[in-house]
């Protein structure tokens, strides 16, 4: 979100976010103005909070992300009559029992009555949203945008291996990850706890608190090969040192960890699950899909890849090439500036301060 922000100039955004390391990439934006508050959690005075922000700044339109800023922000534009779009991180469902998941689809049927548009970060998504809950809201598929970054250069990647403990020749692999169901990353520690077994390899956890890993009961041996970055800065950097990406995913929407992985060459194996069906077009050359997403084949692709670096490197551009073309962070912000006009037409509002971006070059 705060990529998109940045690339939105021509709006005035007030962003409310939960993670006070986005204050860094806000603050400074003449066009933005920033307010931490962590939403999480059924507390009614987040609701109030909200108010009292819609009240001060005359918002012409609320772009709730995720489960706890939609509930607040479609509640919110029910009570003020603001429009509301509502953005997914992924359909959460599939963990819950039965009686669970009934009454999640009647909650989203409910607050769609109080919802104007909805975006999707990929086409599997939106399947699953029209299938389960409603066809009637307009929506939109908007993946998550990249920019394009330069290479570090090897000294510059060697000396972040150092910095991190990390010994230059031994291969790393990582993930943008987090310790819940979702994520499986039990099974992304089994397969790295596997490769140990024919040859050592870095496992670095971008997303992970350290004392997260204490439930997984690690080998020590394993332990000292496994590395927690929670909350990085400069992640975008830091990705370059990888080998191979890996996401283990049991469900996913479309995630901008992997995006950004592989718009700096980083090849990627993926269950395959949802968001990542939205790559079948780089599979087998840029990507891996693990059709079977069993520890075994997840093996025999890293090894091939560690075996052949030149291929494996070969993955990496032709991943890096896609990316950069259908994943820009402006065409994203393209496609939401039309998303807004065409939500704001469908309910004839007047809205003058919506502009056109300029045209994409070719």
């Amino acid at each position: 979100m705060a990529n998109l922000i940045k690339s939105l100039p021509q709006h005035d955004h007030l962003a409310v976010y939960p993670f006070e390391g986005l204050q860094d990439r806000l603050q400074d934006l003449p066009h933005c103005d920033s307010n931490h508050k962590n939403l999480h959690g059924l507390n009614p005075q987040n609701l109030f909070y909200l108010y009292r922000l819609v009240q001060a700044n005359s918002p012409d339109l609320i772009h709730c992300h995720g489960k706890a800023a939609g509930l607040w922000g479609r509640m919110l534009g029910r009570w003020t009559g603001v429009p509301v779009i509502h953005q997914f991180h992924g359909m959460h469902w599939r963990h819950y029992p039965f009686m669970v998941q009934s009454f999640y689809f009647f909650y989203e049927r409910w607050f769609a009555r109080w919802t104007n548009g909805f975006v999707f970060v990929s086409h599997g998504e939106l399947d699953e949203y029209e299938q389960w809950i409603d066809q009637s809201v307009p929506g939109a598929v908007i993946p998550n945008g990249v920019s394009e970054y330069g290479d570090t250069g090897i000294k510059r990647k060697h000396k972040l291996k150092q910095t991190l403990g990390l010994e230059l020749e031994i291969p790393v692999i990582g993930s943008i990850t987090r310790a819940v169901y979702q994520k499986n990353l039990s099974r992304l520690l089994q397969i790295h706890g596997q490769l140990l077994l024919s040859r050592p390899a870095y496992l670095l956890l971008f997303g992970v608190r350290p004392q997260e890993l204490n439930r997984y009961d690690l080998p020590a041996g394993q332990r000292s090969f496994v590395q927690c970055l929670f909350d990085e800065q400069n992640m975008e950097e830091k990705l370059q040192i990888l080998d191979i990406y890996l996401s283990t995913s049991r469900w996913e929407g479309f995630s901008l960890g992997l995006l950004e992985a592989m718009a700096n060459k980083i090849p990627a194996i993926l269950s395959p699950v949802t968001g990542h069906l939205d790559l079948l077009p780089l599979h087998p050359k840029g990507i891996r899909l693990v059709g079977s997403n069993s520890v075994e084949e997840y093996l025999q692709i890293i090894e091939e890849w560690l075996d052949q670096p030149a291929l494996r490197q070969e993955a990496g551009k032709v991943a890096q090439a896609y990316v950069l073309e259908k994943f820009k962070q402006q065409q994203t912000a393209a496609q939401m500036n039309e998303f807004y006009q065409n939500v704001f037409a469908s309910l004839n509002h007047l809205y003058p301060k919506v502009q056109s971006l300029p045209d994409l070059p070719n």
